[in-house]
């Protein structure tokens, strides 16, 4: 396969791949045949991910871990919810796309960091969409949110934005690699509640309601 890479790309069938040892970043492949309008983002979300991808790796599992999967697909399509990942397929709804000015690439590293995570164990789902919308506003957009949370999502169980404030919160106050252990914990499917009572001196729900005491809403 490696003689043929050149002969491949000079016909375009393939597109280049870095060599591990100069970018661990796998192979993006975008599909806008439901969405051809969101060509020009799509573009902008591949790139995105080359870059991003292997940072999230390490931000989340350490220097030399290695990536969860070779290649990804980023898919864009006419759907309701803003995006979707399973393992390694990226949905992203053209509507969201092509209301967004600017562009919402902090969706695109959101979405990523789910493909990161491939979880072996069930875990909680409100955990992984917290711990993406940690990495998009802790690493990815640092400084463009307050923290404070929507009526949309006013518990952490539903996960996003409340979830991401509340990880932000234990991590300042309680334990400052909350986020790389739970996620750890999640992948090798070791996760358990009583977790969160070790590492932090009190219940999941208890730290819930000190958290709540102390915040504002918008």
């Amino acid at each position: 396969m490696n003689r043929l890479l050149p002969f491949l790309l000079a016909l375009g069938l393939l597109q280049a791949r870095v060599s591990a040892e100069d970018n661990p970043a796998a192979f993006f492949r975008i599909d806008c045949t439901k969405a051809p309008e969101c060509e020009t983002f799509a573009r902008r979300a591949r790139a995105l991910c080359e870059e991003w991808y292997p940072r999230i790796n390490e931000l989340l599992f350490g220097k030399g871990a290695r990536l969860p999967h070779d290649e990804v697909l980023l898919t864009f399509e006419p759907m309701d919810a803003p995006a979707i990942t399973r393992r390694n397929t990226i949905r992203i709804s053209a509507q969201h796309v092509l209301a967004q000015s600017p562009p919402d690439d902090g969706l695109v590293i959101a979405e990523l960091t789910r493909v990161v995570q491939s979880y072996r164990g069930e875990g909680e789902p409100w955990l992984s969409e917290g711990i993406a919308d940690y990495v998009r506003h802790r690493y990815f957009e640092p400084g463009k949110w307050d923290r404070r949370l929507t009526t949309a999502h006013p518990h952490y169980k539903q996960g996003h934005q409340t979830a991401a404030a509340f990880l932000f919160w234990i991590e300042e106050r309680k334990f400052p690699d909350i986020v790389k252990f739970m996620n750890t914990a999640c992948r090798s499917a070791t996760y358990k509640r009583e977790m969160w009572q070790e590492k932090c001196g009190a219940p999941l729900d208890d730290l819930w309601a000190e958290f709540m005491a102390g915040q504002g809403r918008k």
